[in-house]
C-alpha cells in the first residue's frame, strides 16, 4: 500500500488488521465494519489516501451531523481508526483528522410533562 492506494484498500487492510490483532470483540468489529461501509465508504470510495484532506473529512462529518449526531460520531471513530493504521504502517505521514473540529451535539430542551398535561 502507498499514498496512491484507494481508500477501500485501506479499509480492507484495516478490517483484516483488526481481525488479526483480536483486541476488540466480534460485536464491536461488526459495528465498526457496518459504520465504515454505510457511513464513511460512500464518501471516500473513489479517493486515494493522498487525496483525503481536512476539508473533505470535515465536510463529510458535518453532512452526517446534519442528519444525526450519532452517525457523525460513529463515522468519526472509524475514520480515525483506519487513518491511524495508515500512519502506523507508514502509508500516510499524518492524519487529516487531527485538524477536523470536534463534533458538538445540538442543545435541545427536554420535553417534560407538567402536572396540568398529565
Amino acid at each position: 500500500m502507498s499514498t496512491d492506494s484507494l481508500f477501500p484498500e485501506l479499509v480492507a487492510y484495516w478490517l483484516e488488521d483488526m481481525e488479526i490483532e483480536d483486541r476488540v470483540t466480534r460485536t464491536t468489529r461488526n459495528l465498526y465494519e457496518r459504520d465504515m461501509r454505510t457511513l464513511v465508504l460512500p464518501a471516500f470510495k473513489d479517493l486515494t489516501l493522498r487525496e483525503i484532506g481536512v476539508a473533505h473529512c470535515d465536510y463529510v462529518l458535518k453532512q452526517l451531523a446534519g442528519c444525526s449526531y450519532s452517525r457523525a460520531k460513529h463515522a468519526r471513530v472509524v475514520l480515525l481508526l483506519a487513518l491511524a493504521l495508515a500512519i502506523r504502517h507508514e502509508f500516510l505521514p499524518r492524519t487529516p483528522m487531527n485538524h477536523v473540529p470536534r463534533l458538538h451535539r445540538k442543545r435541545t430542551v427536554p420535553a417534560a410533562f407538567t402536572i396540568g398535561k398529565v
